[in-house]
């Protein structure tokens, strides 16, 4: 039975762990009393990720005579397929609060799923790095922002502009191969997420898997992982994953949307590989709060 596990990992053994080398400033006073009123200044920002991990393969052995012939592989290693969604506004507004400013910090939720698509489990999610307390992301899940970062001051018309920016990007593509070159597919991003048999190898390279999960008319597309994200060596279990290592990734996806280095969904099928260019530079990871 595929379960799900909810978990808000913090840091442990009472260290305050940032994996971006900031620290966000920690809740301070209330935002109720009407004894302050003005012009304000509140910012908000938040992300979310889908992943699915996907084998990387190498060919092991090789069998091959005049009446049979086979190819062994071996799982390298396993990295994720992700989709990153995030969200900044500024903006100017008017009430009363009984403090001149206000500012908490960005907190993370951990969805994870214990099986992946055709129901194959890797082992306990709570036993995240050979130890109990945590819950590894697992095949596949979510992560949330169940606690936006939000600041409010006052307004101040010399630097503070309204704005409002989102970013719906990816770190893989729909490959395939033509006689043109390589093609990319348009509005099936999610529908590829799952394709084992295409992450698996580089393009058509040695020992590639030739049918990939879907096929189209034409060559077999496939999906292609932009980058190698939390890659764990060898063969998958939960308990090689650890708390540390998700920080590290949910800093990196937030580092994507300010650098604006994620891709957009293609809209149609096309030639080339799909910019790297979506985001945004006002998300801030320093933002991020993996304390308790």
């Amino acid at each position: 039975m595929v379960e799900v596990s909810v978990t808000k990992p913090v840091a442990i053994d009472g260290q305050h762990y940032y994996a971006s080398g900031g620290a966000a400033t920690p809740l301070s006073g209330t935002m109720s009393d009407p004894s302050l009123s003005g012009a304000w200044m509140i910012e908000h920002q938040d992300l979310e990720m889908r992943y699915v991990r996907v084998p990387w393969a190498d060919v092991s052995a090789t069998n091959l005579t005049l009446d049979s012939g086979s190819i062994s592989h071996r799982i390298a290693a396993t990295r994720l397929a992700i989709a990153v969604k995030a969200n900044y506004t500024k903006r100017r507004t008017y009430g009363s609060y009984s403090t001149s400013s206000y500012q908490q910090g960005q907190k993370f939720q951990v969805n994870a799923v214990s099986a992946d698509h055709m129901g194959n489990t890797y082992g306990d999610l709570s036993a995240i790095g050979g130890a109990s307390g945590g819950t590894a992301m697992g095949p596949a899940g979510t992560i949330i922002t169940y606690q936006p970062w939000m600041q409010r001051r006052r307004w101040d018309d010399s630097i503070d502009t309204e704005t409002s920016k989102s970013v719906d990007g990816y770190l893989f593509y729909v490959q395939r191969t033509m006689c043109n070159g390589i093609n990319h597919l348009g509005s099936v991003n999610s529908e590829y997420m799952t394709d084992f048999e295409g992450a698996a190898t580089w393009g058509g390279g040695l020992g590639s898997f030739y049918k990939s999960q879907y096929l189209t008319v034409g060559a077999a597309a496939r999906l292609q992982i932009h980058n190698s994200w939390y890659s764990i060596p060898g063969v998958y279990s939960t308990d090689k994953e650890t708390t540390a290592a998700i920080f590290t990734l949910i800093d990196q996806m937030g580092n994507q949307v300010t650098m604006q280095d994620l891709m957009a969904e293609p809209t149609s099928h096309g030639i080339g590989v799909p910019p790297s260019n979506e985001g945004f530079p006002e998300y801030n990871i320093n933002r991020h709060d993996y304390t308790s």
